[in-house]
């Protein structure tokens, strides 16, 4: 089951019944104007593997109930007005990711180390938020960042007629471009426009 309603020009807060749809496993409402924090309801989509939220007016700290998301391989809520700080609990419980994308939100504090044993991660942009102290020397250890992505990990298939492509507005080359099908060939990893130290550490294959 997939729910895919991006660009659909929706307002409002997300209804708070989403226990109907415990079997969903994409959840995608970018480009509309869906506001308020993310209901409590939302911790029973446990199977959800895509949940995109790009470009809205969400606000609040992201709900604890989603470390339970553990089938979860695209994270992308960026351009809300989400705030606190970046969950060390992702890195933590959220391991199957290949894509995190927090970019343009209001989020403080530091990175989080946890981060660095997200060990499929190829895209992780933090940029445009309030984040400051140091860069962890520890993403080095996204290794991922130098390897090709498996097809199979960004077309979820429902049966042999559909299937659910991801896809993202990743800044390449100071521009923003939409990635569909080639996001397989993405390796990114934006921090900029935070309040940041460091440099980011290279990554490479022993």
């Amino acid at each position: 089951m997939d729910l895919i309603k991006h660009r659909s020009s929706f307002t409002g807060p997300i209804p708070d019944c989403l226990w109907h749809f415990t079997e969903l496993r994409i959840l995608s409402l970018g480009y509309n104007n869906l506001s308020g924090r993310l209901p409590t309801s939302i911790k029973f989509l446990i199977n959800l593997e895509v949940l995109s939220l790009y470009n809205n007016n969400f606000s609040g700290n992201l709900p604890l109930s989603l470390k339970n998301f553990t089938q979860l391989t695209f994270l992308n809520l960026g351009t809300n007005k989400f705030s606190g700080y970046v969950p060390g609990w992702i890195g933590e419980r959220l391991s199957s990711l290949y894509a995190l994308i927090l970019t343009s939100n209001k989020f403080t504090g530091t990175i989080p180390s946890h981060l660095c044993r997200l060990l499929y991660l190829q895209i992780l942009d933090l940029s445009m938020n309030k984040i400051q102290g140091t860069i962890p020397s520890c993403l080095s250890n996204l290794t991922s960042m130098v390897q090709v992505l498996a097809v199979n990990q960004i077309v979820h298939s429902f049966n042999l007629s559909i299937a659910y492509v991801d896809h993202s507005m990743i800044k390449w080359q100071g521009n923003l471009h939409e990635f569909s099908i080639t996001l397989e060939l993405v390796k990114n990893i934006n921090l900029s426009s935070n309040n940041l130290t460091g440099k980011i550490p290279a990554i490479s294959i022993n």
